[in-house]
């Protein structure tokens, strides 16, 4: 059991890990036809979701696998590819908006609910299903409180908390803003949507006042980081390849967004420097990303452009 002084916002404070990893990784009723079939318990009465405790020894026999594969791609390499591309869409994207102005969102649930006076930990594929049921409603809003800006385009990553594997949205809406008009009401409005129509959410973790673990940010002067982020990891994608002018930089918050992948784990186990394979809550959120059926990334049509 561990106690930790930072948890991250809706997880709980006292964490019992081996608990927690007694949850099967969905419900027992779940398909198991929409499983990766290694995540999947043969037993005498049927298939089962495994244990999440089980499906995190897979993830890492499977990764393990495919990384020293000559003719499999492992999750690390699409990962590293990815961010490559994404990274450098952002770059082009900033480059042609007139005066971009941002919106961060950072989009919260709760992984335990109280059943008949006892706190049960929720099974981390229903608690994902739950995080993307108000998505449509999200990207509706987005439209009617965006319509008069000539344009904006937005990406949105599934991060996983590093203490209890809670998966999260965070959105990063671009606009396209030359009178500088955008009003923190369009973020407020967004927050306000997800928490309606995710059952585990709640108004307490979404705070959208300054300096409050904010749930929304909206932004007007966007802050850069170094092109040195994961450089190492880039494609090609700085070069102009249709006449565009690149920005030089991204912006601090989807560099943020990027690197929260769990995956990225996978490079940092079997080289006898790291503990990552043993303990890592990283690991658990490696597996319930595989084990999801929706995409931990997702943009808009303009994006990449």
């Amino acid at each position: 059991m561990s106690l930790n002084g930072e948890t991250e916002p809706a997880d709980p404070r006292l964490i019992n890990h081996t608990k927690r990893r007694e949850a099967r990784i969905a419900e027992p009723t779940f398909d198991c036809d929409r499983l990766p079939d290694p995540l999947v318990e043969h037993t005498d009465n049927g298939r089962l979701p495994m244990r999440l405790r089980d499906a995190r020894d897979v993830y890492l026999k499977v990764s393990k696998h495919n990384i020293n594969s000559d003719d499999k791609t492992s999750r690390l390499e699409k990962l590293r590819n990815q961010y490559g591309q994404v990274m450098g869409a952002e770059r082009k994207l900033i480059g042609k908006l007139d005066n971009p102005s941002m919106i961060f969102l950072s989009l919260r649930q709760s992984p335990i609910q109280t059943f008949n006076g006892n706190r049960e930990w929720i099974e981390p594929v229903r608690l994902r299903s739950q995080l993307n049921k108000p998505w449509r409603n999200i990207r509706e809003m987005l439209r009617r409180k965006l319509s008069e800006f000539p344009r904006y385009e937005y990406v949105r990553t599934t991060g996983y908390t590093e203490t209890a594997a809670t998966p999260h949205y965070h959105v990063m809406v671009y606009i396209e803003d030359p009178d500088d008009e955008l009003h923190p009401d369009v973020a407020s409005s967004l927050v306000d949507c997800y928490v309606r129509g995710n059952e585990f959410a709640s108004p307490d973790n979404h705070p959208v006042e300054m300096h409050e673990r904010d749930a929304a940010i909206p932004i007007h002067e966007i802050a850069y980081v170094d092109n040195n982020v994961r450089d190492s990891l880039y494609l090609s994608v700085r070069q102009d390849d249709d006449g565009i002018q690149i920005h030089s930089e991204n912006s601090s918050f989807l560099a943020y967004m990027m690197n929260q992948h769990p995956d990225w784990c996978l490079s940092k186990i079997w080289d006898g420097s790291s503990d990552v394979d043993n303990d890592s809550v990283m690991v658990d959120a490696g597996a319930i990303s595989w084990a999801s059926p929706f995409n931990d990334y997702v943009s808009s049509r303009g994006f990449p452009d």
